[in-house]
């Protein structure tokens, strides 16, 4: 693989990655909202409940981690269908 390959991959793959956490974010917040009402905007505060900034923090990590792979495992089968190659390794 070339150097522009490997710049290619990377943008490609890191451009995935922060698109699908935006919208999963978006997505977290609008669940919360219908369930529980507005999530915590600073859930380290004081003010907020332990097991709510618990809950959200767990549930907005878990959601834009698993979102992410699916970005990145997605881009990498598209980089593979449209240069017959797999994409280049990640150090």
């Amino acid at each position: 693989m070339s150097l522009d390959s490997e710049r290619t991959w990377k943008l490609v793959s890191a451009g995935a990655a922060l698109v699908t956490g935006v919208l999963v974010r978006h997505g977290v917040r609008a669940a919360w909202r219908s369930r529980r009402g507005e999530p915590p905007g600073n859930p380290a505060s004081p003010e907020v409940d332990w097991m709510e900034a618990v809950a959200w923090t767990a549930s907005i990590g878990l959601a834009v981690g698993v979102g992410r792979l699916l970005a990145r495992r997605g881009a990498a089968w598209a980089w593979r269908g449209i240069t017959g190659e797999p994409p280049p390794e990640e150090a």
